[in-house]
């Protein structure tokens, strides 16, 4: 096989960002379902901490997996064009996903400004 490497590369490159979502949200789906420390799971923060971390870890895992695979690729492949393609493709995904969670981060930040100010003032107007 001439692009063996790099067509792994690509395809692990492809499914990064969706597996490490399914697998964090399999992880908040098991853990609000079975509840094991007894929060309360309409909280938005309720097991942040695993969830995301389940997130870091398999997103940087098949991140280092498809590295591995493109840079194999650009040594062993006949054909490096997929190699190439697929660390293009790794690091394009890696960006847009840091952008996309800072954003997420701002937005609720801002969202919990917006929450704050609101509990403010509606508590100036009980006092009053």
């Amino acid at each position: 096989m001439q692009y063996k490497f790099g067509k792994i590369s690509m395809i692990i490159a492809a499914l990064m960002l969706p597996v490490s979502l399914v697998i964090s949200n399999f992880i908040s789906w098991w853990l609000k379902h079975k509840n094991p420390s007894h929060v309360v799971i309409t909280a938005r923060l309720a097991y942040l901490g695993p969830i995301l971390l389940s997130l870091v870890i398999s997103f940087g895992l098949l991140l280092i997996a498809g590295l591995i695979c493109g840079l194999i690729g650009l040594k062993k492949d006949k054909d490096t064009m997929l190699a190439k393609v697929g660390l293009v493709l790794l690091v394009v995904v890696s960006v847009t996903s840091i952008i996309a969670g800072g954003l997420q981060q701002k937005i609720h930040t801002a969202e919990d400004a917006y929450t704050k100010q609101s509990t403010e003032t509606f508590l100036k107007q009980l006092s009053k």
